[in-house]
């Protein structure tokens, strides 16, 4: 396992953690605001690198 999957587990643990505070504390109104919120961010700028948009050709593989 390298360095790059402890953080990523590790922020998604913290991040789902903290969901289900602010489930606890405010409502699940508001937890399910948060977690969509939070699957948004991931859907918009994580994943494993670019992906090509409209038009784009995806990058070669490397050799």
């Amino acid at each position: 396992m390298n360095r790059t999957t402890i953080t990523r587990w590790t922020i998604a643990t913290v991040v789902f953690l903290a969901i289900g505070w602010i489930d606890f504390t405010w409502g699940h109104r508001w937890g399910l605001a948060a977690l969509v919120l939070a699957l948004v961010v991931v859907y918009r700028f994580g994943g494993h690198g670019p992906r090509p948009g409209r038009g784009q050709s995806p990058a070669p593989p490397p050799e």
